[in-house]
């Protein structure tokens, strides 16, 4: 089990790694991706909405509720590219062992597969806040266009 300090210290890593990766562009790609990624899954989105406004006490906003999403679902938006990254870091990992391929393969994903996909979501959910004014009224169109839907 790692100690406060290395949790810590692993945190403030993603968001250093994230500042540069915004500042560079390197995550433009997500400005053509997150709207459509969230309209196509509406329903889900709806579902998780009215689902979490019966757990929590105090009415959440749209914004809160959308950082939720991102974080609870788990998926990143990009599946292609997030798959790339995997396979290139596995790649990286493994050129240097003596251990026979599949075996370090599955070493690895057994060791680092789940920090890949907690980066990959926290830095979803922290590039959804530099967009979120942008794709908050949209989606709250979308979701009151379900609902009505559901309504008819």
């Amino acid at each position: 089990m790692e100690d406060s300090s290395d949790y810590e210290c692993k945190q403030s890593k993603i968001f250093r790694d994230f500042d540069k990766a915004y500042a560079e562009g390197k995550l433009d790609y997500l400005k053509q991706l997150f709207l459509p990624y969230i309209l196509n899954n509406i329903a889900d989105l709806y579902a998780f909405k009215q689902e979490k406004m019966k757990q929590f006490l105090e009415a959440l906003d749209m914004h809160q509720i959308l950082k939720l999403y991102l974080y609870y679902k788990q998926m990143p938006i990009d599946m292609r590219r997030y798959m790339e990254g995997q396979s290139q870091s596995i790649k990286e990992a493994i050129a240097d062992t003596n251990k026979e391929r599949q075996t370090a393969v599955s070493d690895w994903i057994k060791e680092h597969a789940a920090r890949h996909r907690d980066v990959t979501i926290k830095t979803q959910c922290l590039f959804f806040e530099k967009i979120a004014d942008q794709v908050i009224p949209p989606i709250e169109k979308a979701l009151a266009d379900y609902e009505s839907s559901l309504k008819s």
